[in-house]
């Protein structure tokens, strides 16, 4: 049986599964469709809500405010960057 501790990490894992093509993109607007497909291998579909929701809980675990974060920025209609 798995402890507590054990469950929350590998959702946190998961939820950091987006950081990795921001890091290695830094500086550089990464779109949600080449999120999407680097992370969770599948094709894109325009009306896919999981790159948004995964970012949202990105924020809330570094106790980001989505209209102002400091580390991933949204930048509107195009994709996401980090800094």
């Amino acid at each position: 049986m798995h402890s507590v501790w054990e469950r929350v990490g590998a959702d946190a894992n998961r939820i950091l599964y987006p950081v990795v093509p921001l890091c290695e993109h830094q500086g550089k607007v990464v779109s949600s469709e080449e999120l999407f497909e680097a992370v969770w291998k599948e094709k894109y579909l325009n009306n896919n809500n999981t790159v948004m929701a995964h970012i949202g809980r990105l924020w809330k675990m570094m106790k980001e405010l989505a209209k102002n974060p400091k580390f991933i920025r949204t930048v509107w209609g195009v994709g996401y960057e980090i800094e």
